[in-house]
């Protein structure tokens, strides 16, 4: 079992001003982390999963502030677990050796999630899930543990 963990939205505040401002210098730097969910991945790490970052970017530049980002809430994530993904293509193309079915996916975008042929959870913060569209299992940004993900992927 591999853990896939989106960035934005995910372990970094989704803001209401990002699709105007997310091609900004420094804009990436300055989002706050989701607490909860970060200390998820700690916890993971610490006990020895395979845990990867695998987020969606638009330029070079959004590359390096992510992995500054990176540097500074999650420095126990190992560089070659961060993976960075082109708009174009879903993201489980990038996963290495393709998405096995104990695969997790923890993202806060719908189509993400109903391409993953593994486990998809839907991390819900304050500006998404209001229409209803994804059905499956659920985690809040702001209120993660690590007994609600191991509760999805046992069932």
């Amino acid at each position: 079992m591999r853990w896939f963990f989106d960035m934005d939205g995910t372990l970094a505040e989704l803001r209401e001003d990002t699709g105007a401002r997310y091609m900004e210098p420094g804009y990436f730097l300055g989002l706050r982390p989701y607490r909860s969910i970060v200390e998820l991945v700690k916890t993971l790490v610490r006990n020895g999963h395979v845990v990867y970052v695998i987020t969606t970017v638009h330029t070079i530049e959004a590359i390096r502030e992510k992995e500054s980002w990176l540097n500074r809430y999650l420095p126990e994530l190992r560089p070659d677990r961060r993976i960075y993904t082109t708009p174009d293509r879903p993201k489980c193309a990038y996963v290495p050796g393709g998405v096995g079915e104990c695969d997790v996916l923890i993202d806060d975008h719908t189509p993400n999630l109903f391409c993953w042929p593994g486990y998809a959870i839907k991390a819900v913060n304050p500006l998404n899930h209001k229409k209803g569209v994804w059905k499956g299992p659920t985690i809040l940004v702001n209120h993660a543990s690590i007994l609600d993900v191991f509760d999805y992927v046992q069932q």
